[in-house]
């Protein structure tokens, strides 16, 4: 199945650019002496410095050597006072970096409301993606921010915008293990049938969550109306996954909200195939354990399926 990771790096692009330093090739026609020096007050988080060299020139709209720009560090180092000085004096609040991250992207990523208040009252769009077509939306559900991800769907967000993988908020906020951004996204529209390119709904991304948020979020979504039998692309449902994978309470919550157990995918296997594959690697007495679950609710729901199993 999917995983998270696909459409993660950007995510992570101003942690890589602090910990292994950027070059400060500013670019601004105002001239690179004051420029330079205030970039580098602005990287280091020196608030005092910056706001001393901006009464020098109209500096607030300098960039650096990758596209960020002084807000995309005054919101780094959670900087409230400057940020609202830099948007007054003409910072552009939807000034993307190279990888298309904006100044909100990095203020919903971190869960600064404050931050994220003074970027929409100047105007930033919510709705500006990534090089990776990934949203504020998408990275502040994706960190479990609730509150920011209520805020940015207030002021327009869409909650069922799509990555370049196909991948909606609801996606990220599932694969986070993030159980309250799931229901404020639910509560706002997300589409809980909605597949990405691999043809994975939310449902498919419990695999992708933490273990000790699973079964929450599968009650969430099914509660919900989540289709328990979607397959995706290679025709496997969650329970294919549960079964190869000791998951004993969350088949037992899908197979209760009528998970099929013969439902094949697109290799011709059940969901005890993916279980006897994996035999020898997992534990004998949940082995048993998930072997008789599926065998007795197969009894139950279809008694001709018996045949089918012992066949297997």
């Amino acid at each position: 199945m999917e995983r998270l990771k696909r459409c993660l790096p950007d995510r992570r692009h101003w942690v890589n650019i602090l910990t292994v330093g950027t070059s400060l090739a500013w670019v601004l026609s105002a001239g690179a002496g004051n420029n330079e020096s205030l970039m580098e007050a602005a990287r280091q988080g020196n608030r005092d410095r910056v706001s001393q060299l901006l009464q020098n020139g109209d500096l607030a709209k300098a960039r650096g050597s990758r596209g960020e720009t002084l807000l995309h560090w005054s919101i780094h180092h959670r900087q409230p006072d400057l940020t609202a000085q830099l948007l007054h004096r003409g910072a552009n609040p939807n000034q993307a970096d190279h990888d298309g991250i904006t100044p909100l992207h990095l203020a919903a990523r971190i869960g600064d409301a404050e931050l994220v208040k003074l970027l929409l009252e100047a105007g930033a769009q919510t709705d500006a993606t990534t090089r990776r077509g990934a949203s504020a939306l998408h990275w502040t559900v994706g960190e479990g921010h609730e509150e920011i991800a209520s805020r940015l769907l207030r002021q327009g967000a869409d909650a069922n915008l799509p990555d370049l993988n196909g991948h909606r908020p609801l996606h990220w906020a599932v694969a986070g293990g993030h159980a309250e951004s799931v229901r404020v996204l639910l509560q706002q529209g997300a589409n809980l049938q909605a597949t990405s390119h691999g043809g994975a709904t939310p449902l498919h991304w419990i695999a992708s969550a933490p273990a000790s948020k699973r079964l929450e979020l599968t009650r969430i979504l099914l509660d919900a109306g989540a289709q328990v039998n979607a397959q995706d692309h290679r025709g496997q449902t969650l329970l294919h996954w549960a079964a190869s994978q000791e998951q004993l309470p969350i088949a037992q919550a899908l197979l209760h909200h009528g998970a099929r157990i013969t439902l094949a995918d697109s290799k011709g296997q059940i969901p005890l195939d993916r279980l006897t594959a994996r035999e020898e690697t997992l534990d004998p007495e949940q082995n048993t354990a998930m072997r008789s679950l599926l065998t007795v609710a197969a009894h139950r729901d279809n008694p001709s399926a018996m045949l089918h199993m012992a066949a297997r």
